[in-house]
């Protein structure tokens, strides 16, 4: 009987430190960082629930620096119109917040669309909320042929 109460004895003890890494181990689950880290590449397409691409970004790479939120390098994002034309916003860093799906710097950038090109310091860019603001130094310049002002104006 003195035998039996040695072993389980010995066998309670081997497997409680089992049991204290198995514990620790669920501890660590919960406090696991989102981190990524692309070096060659990243696409982000945001889709409507009919199939259509609203808006996409490419980046020559990327990381997370918190939650939910990337630092895009080299940034080329295209807005996609409900009249299907598209508007181009390039910068050099941006920051993307998944959950808020906002698009934000502080660095020069450049707009494109079909008939001009606008420029300026600093973005943000709400793309549920709609809401696109340069915040600085902007700059507009028409493409547009002057025979092609479109004012409608009486003749």
């Amino acid at each position: 009987m003195k035998f039996l109460k040695i072993i389980t004895l010995l066998i309670a003890v081997s497997i409680m430190p089992l049991c204290a890494e198995a514990k620790s181990n669920d501890k660590k689950d919960d406090n696991i960082i989102d981190a990524v880290t692309v070096k060659e590449g990243i696409t982000v397409t945001e889709i409507e629930e009919s199939g259509k691409v609203k808006f996409e970004f490419t980046g020559s790479h990327a990381e997370s620096i918190k939650k939910n939120r990337l630092k895009v390098h080299n940034l080329r994002a295209t807005i996609i119109q409900t009249d299907g034309s598209e508007i181009i916003i390039m910068t050099e860093v941006a920051y993307y917040n998944k959950n808020k799906r906002e698009l934000t710097t502080d660095q020069y950038v450049e707009i494109i669309s079909g008939d001009g090109v606008m420029t300026g310091i600093g973005m943000y860019l709400n793309t549920e909320k709609k809401i696109f603001r340069l915040l600085k130094n902007v700059q507009i310049d028409s493409l547009r042929k002057s025979d092609e002002l479109g004012l409608n104006l009486p003749k």
